[in-house]
């Protein structure tokens, strides 16, 4: 599961495993920004059928699109 944690001005991912918690992914400095690697208020996210990882990134009035490594065993639908 991919969480836009608002507040926080990242993205995380979480398995099936919820007890180990979250793993950030994208946003993970802290700070909210403009670069490739930050955000400003993530609204939302999806996936393409090539996995790639689409946010949107509202204070930042954008869409970034991520490349996310799947596992051959699992899909990248929601």
């Amino acid at each position: 599961m991919y969480i836009a944690d608002y507040g926080n001005d990242r993205i995380i991912r979480w398995t099936e495993d919820y007890a180990a918690g979250g793993t950030c992914i994208i946003g993970c400095g802290g700070t909210s920004g403009t670069g490739p690697t930050q955000l400003d208020g993530p609204r939302d996210v999806n996936f393409d059928a090539d996995g790639n990882l689409y946010v949107s990134d509202q204070l930042n009035n954008r869409v970034q699109k991520y490349g996310i490594q799947i596992s051959p065993n699992c899909s990248a639908s929601k």
